[in-house]
């Protein structure tokens, strides 16, 4: 560790409980790991389900790094006037915060909002604070593979392959929980970002499956679902 991360506390748990007894389903994305990974699989679920409900496609995937070791209330207040002026450019984007292990914070945005990248690079400029302030470094990516790149975003629970390993938790390392009580809020929104609130599009999700449940305790729904898999 070196000395600028010496003069602050670690954001992040280095050994994070996995779970709680409890009857309920775990949540919160600061509790447990378990708790992470249901909020990061509603939050992909609901971000492809807003993209299909909007009928348009995500256009950028926006990284803004903080380079410096810093105290949550710095963190949020740079980060609230970053906000402020990607709003007032017209950026309409969802973000996600995260911490790496050299205890630095960056900002994952997918934006809605349909730019150039040179126009969308110029706003990012001009939105960044002073580098002598604060040095800070951006990355911008067009948005191909929605599912993934939201999977990623979430760093929800996938299967994949980890050094030619199949894994059932492909971001498992990757996935690094803030310690709670920080006032540090985990994602946000800059404008009009969701089609519907996020609340309701994962309540149609909750009413869906339980459709599929109730339909599954037919015995000839369960038929034809097992005469299907029996053909695939």
């Amino acid at each position: 560790m070196d000395e600028e991360q010496r003069q602050h506390p670690v954001l992040f748990q280095e050994n994070p409980i996995f779970s709680k007894p409890s009857i309920y389903r775990a949540k919160g994305w600061t509790e447990t790991v378990e708790g992470y990974v249901n909020e990061a699989k509603q939050l992909a679920v609901c971000l492809l389900r807003n993209r299909r409900l909007m009928q348009t496609s995500y256009t950028w995937f926006l990284t803004i790094n903080f380079e410096c070791v810093l105290p949550p209330a710095e963190i949020k207040r740079a980060w609230t006037e970053i906000c402020r002026k990607l709003r007032a450019k017209g950026i309409v984007a969802l973000w996600v915060r995260e911490v790496s292990r050299t205890n630095r914070v960056h900002h994952h945005l997918l934006l809605r909002t349909p730019i150039s990248r040179t126009a969308l690079e110029r706003v990012v400029a001009e939105c960044l604070p002073d580098q002598e302030a604060l040095p800070t470094h951006s990355k911008l990516l067009v948005v191909n593979d929605e599912w993934r790149l939201v999977h990623y975003l979430a760093k929800a629970k996938i299967t994949g392959y980890v050094q030619g390993e199949p894994v059932d938790d492909y971001y498992a390392e990757k996935r690094l929980l803030f310690k709670p009580n920080l006032g540090l809020k985990k994602f946000g929104t800059l404008g009009s970002f969701w089609g519907r609130p996020k609340r309701e599009l994962w309540q149609e999700v909750i009413e869906e499956e339980l459709r599929i449940s109730e339909a599954l305790g037919n015995p000839y729904v369960s038929k034809l679902v097992m005469l299907i898999a029996a053909r695939n």
